[in-house]
């Protein structure tokens, strides 16, 4: 008997008149296809210890059975002459692994033992949707960052400058493939018209304005696809206040003020974002306002 590394056990057991082997087989759904379903108590199998239920049996005397059908496996074990040492390479059930250890029994006496444990996780690289690894470290994790195009998250824009007129282009593209595709209208005259809408205001100001329609899309699917929130699941419910267009003061005092008890709904939260406009738009008099009211979502889009 051996102990390999590779969690396949070789075993000695002769084979009785009585009893066999000591154990019944089963077949499995994969190759190889015979495996151990039951051992059989007071048996050679019993005694010896060495075999398991859910053990796969690899080799009979020499004779490969990883590919062998399971009926000739079967035929394989069954020839085997009454009295005969068997010669059985096994390897243990699927997530365990097994190997023989050398100790001393209750009188003293050097034997040999089957170990079990269950098998060591495998280590796998964390990749973002493209199967592109991920630079993890066991201080910061990266998987769930939203990374569409691929390839490491980009460095963070500082505050105040725009993106580049193409990458906001090609996000534009994105964006509106998704809002349309929603609603079954991709390549539609709608989307291919108001696509290019968007390329024509982009190639005039570098940017672009959302629709209101596609405002609430856009926060709604951003809720939907924040992985690290337990409270996503009513992304579909989340109630969207259009205030891109208060700019005085007062204006946006009533917008938080409906803002808030809307969504405190006395006492029944409502899952609430406004949305106010950038603050490239606001009077150079007013400065700038940014609120986070407990429990409430307050958005100011830029």
């Amino acid at each position: 008997m051996d102990d390999s590394s590779d969690g396949r056990i070789t075993v000695n057991i002769a084979k009785r008149k009585l009893g066999g082997v000591g154990f019944l087989t089963n077949k499995r759904s994969i190759c190889p296809y015979l495996a151990v379903s039951h051992v059989v108590k007071g048996g050679v199998a019993h005694e010896t210890g060495l075999i398991q239920a859910g053990d796969v049996i690899l080799e009979v005397n020499g004779k490969s059975l990883e590919s062998v059908p399971y009926h000739k496996a079967l035929e394989i074990l069954d020839k085997v002459p009454t009295g005969e040492v068997m010669v059985i390479k096994i390897r243990a059930k699927a997530g365990f692994h097994a190997y023989l250890e050398t100790a001393f029994d209750d009188k003293g006496t050097v034997k040999t033992v089957r170990k079990t444990r269950a098998s060591s996780p495998l280590k796998t690289t964390p990749t973002n949707m493209n199967g592109e690894p991920l630079n993890c470290t066991s201080s910061r994790c990266l998987g769930s960052l939203m990374l569409p195009y691929g390839g490491d998250a980009p460095p963070k824009r500082p505050y105040g400058v725009p993106r580049e007129p193409e990458e906001v282009i090609v996000q534009a593209k994105d964006f509106l493939q998704q809002y349309y595709g929603a609603m079954k209208l991709e390549d539609s005259p709608a989307h291919q018209q108001r696509f290019a809408e968007v390329m024509k205001e982009i190639e005039k100001n570098g940017t672009y304005d959302l629709t209101e329609k596609e405002l609430i899309y856009g926060c709604r699917m951003a809720w939907r696809n924040a992985s690290r929130c337990i409270g996503r699941i009513q992304w579909n419910k989340l109630q969207v206040f259009d205030a891109r267009h208060m700019n005085t003061p007062s204006e946006m005092y009533e917008a938080i003020v409906k803002h808030i008890k809307y969504g405190t709904n006395k006492g029944n939260l409502r899952s609430t974002i406004t949305g106010l406009s950038s603050k490239e738009a606001w009077p150079q008099r007013l400065p700038r306002l940014e609120y986070a009211v407990d429990s409430l979502r307050w958005l100011q889009t830029s």
